[in-house]
This record gives C-alpha cells, sequence and structure tokens, in this order.
C-alpha cells in the first residue's frame, strides 16, 4: 500500500515535476508542508498544471 498524488481531473498518478526537496525515512519520501507551497505539478495524462497541496492524496 503506497499513499499518491492523484490528478484531480482525470486520476492519473504520473506527474512532470521539478525535483524538490523530501525528507527520506526508512527507504520513503516525505515532502514538508512548508516546502511544497510554492511548488507547481503538472499531469502526464491531462496536462492540468497546479499548485502540489491541490492535488488528491490516494492509497494505491
Amino acid at each position: 500500500m503506497e499513499l499518491k498524488l492523484s490528478c484531480f481531473k482525470c486520476g492519473s498518478t504520473e506527474f512532470e515535476y521539478e525535483p524538490i526537496k523530501c525528507l527520506k525515512v526508512d527507504n520513503n519520501y516525505y515532502l514538508m508542508h512548508e516546502d511544497v507551497k510554492e511548488q507547481q505539478m503538472k499531469c502526464e495524462r491531462c496536462g492540468l498544471r497546479d499548485y502540489i497541496e491541490n492535488f488528491v492524496i490516494v492509497i494505491k
């Protein structure tokens, strides 16, 4: 089971984005809220571009 960001328009979990700082804990990477406020991503499937904090978190 994994937590993944998902596009709220099409449901895809594949994105284009600039590398951002993450915390690595037990071979998992975590984003800190204060590090993603201005970070944007683009959905590879539908092209929606928005801030990371606006995307949905899903369990896969």
